[in-house]
């Protein structure tokens, strides 16, 4: 892991903010920047299963590129991770299928590129269907017994924390020094930045444990990773699904707030502020990036736009 805390960087904010309003938080791209990690992982554990669970062979190390899975996930209905391994896990098999299960090539990993720039274009609504058009009726059969997409998702879950016990490293009380794609995780947030003195949430894609263990790394999670403060937690086993504003409304309730400043920095985040009709805090993937016209705060760095809220009104 690696924090260095960047050169402040503008702050855009249409209105000062209630010193007790509520904070939530998504994880990924916002406090912790896993897209060389946790990302990677996805592709590294699908591969894993492909090869020793189903006995698929690859061509190929990954099965697709870490650009296919970055552009997935600026699609809002692949936020979560279950969600993309899913898609890729089921494009390999259509591919190696369509083989004979004699493993793909490069240009099959092309295909995958070419789907996940469709999706972000919104030409392929239903990808259950269209991933499988063209196959015969016995290769979609041979699909659909392959496919495993919890279990490559334990694989890759494997694969960031480095040990096959996930759930006894998600389990720690500190972060443990096991090996592990997570150890070049690169953190956004200062993990010395103190506690804030206003509630704090979650909302992410990644489940509870998950979650949890990761904001264990930050001194200014410190009261919401012990009970009962895990309440402020929605996360994906919840059944919190991205652009979903349930979740957002249920942290309103648990708050008894009348509204809360959520913070994301990917689309899904923006419409789920949006169904939940509260504020939205933005993280802008670069200097020169826009902030949303929804957006009633946004910075490049998280550090600079919780300066900005903390600040004291004139």
């Amino acid at each position: 892991m690696s924090f260095g805390r960047l050169p402040p960087s503008p702050v855009f904010q249409r209105r000062p903010l209630p010193a007790n309003l509520p904070l939530v938080f998504d994880l990924d791209g916002v406090i912790v920047d896993v897209r060389k990690t946790y990302r990677l992982s996805y592709l590294q554990g699908i591969a894993w299963h492909l090869r020793h669970d189903l006995g698929v062979p690859l061509r190929s190390p990954l099965p697709a590129s870490l650009a296919a899975v970055h552009r997935l996930k600026k699609h809002p209905g692949f936020n979560a991770p279950r969600d993309v391994v899913a898609l890729l896990l089921r494009l390999s098999l259509r591919a190696a299928v369509a083989k004979g299960r004699k493993g793909f090539t490069d240009g099959d990993i092309g295909a995958l590129r070419w789907i996940g720039d469709a999706l972000v274009r919104g030409h392929l609504d239903n990808w259950q269907q269209s991933t499988l058009a063209g196959l015969t009726t016995s290769q979609i059969h041979d699909v659909l017994a392959l496919e495993q997409p919890d279990l490559a998702l334990a694989r890759s879950r494997e694969m960031y924390v480095g040990s096959t016990d996930v759930h006894a490293v998600f389990a720690q009380e500190s972060v443990m020094q096991v090996p592990g794609l997570w150890h070049k995780d690169v953190l956004l947030l200062d993990p010395q930045r103190p506690p804030p003195r206003r509630p704090l949430g979650i909302y992410t894609g990644r489940n509870r444990r998950e979650a949890l263990w990761l904001c264990k790394r930050f001194r200014y999670f410190s009261e919401l990773t012990a009970e009962p403060h895990t309440l402020g937690l929605r996360a994906h086993d919840d059944g919190a699904v991205k652009p979903d504003g349930q979740p957002l409304r249920q942290l309103l309730v648990h708050f008894q707030a009348e509204n809360l400043l959520y913070i994301g920095d990917l689309p899904a985040d923006r419409q789920a502020a949006m169904h939940a009709s509260v504020a939205l805090g933005q993280i802008l993937p670069t200097r020169r990036s826009r902030p949303w016209p929804q957006s009633t705060v946004a910075a490049r760095h998280i550090d600079d736009l919780l300066d900005a809220i903390d600040a004291p009104t004139p």
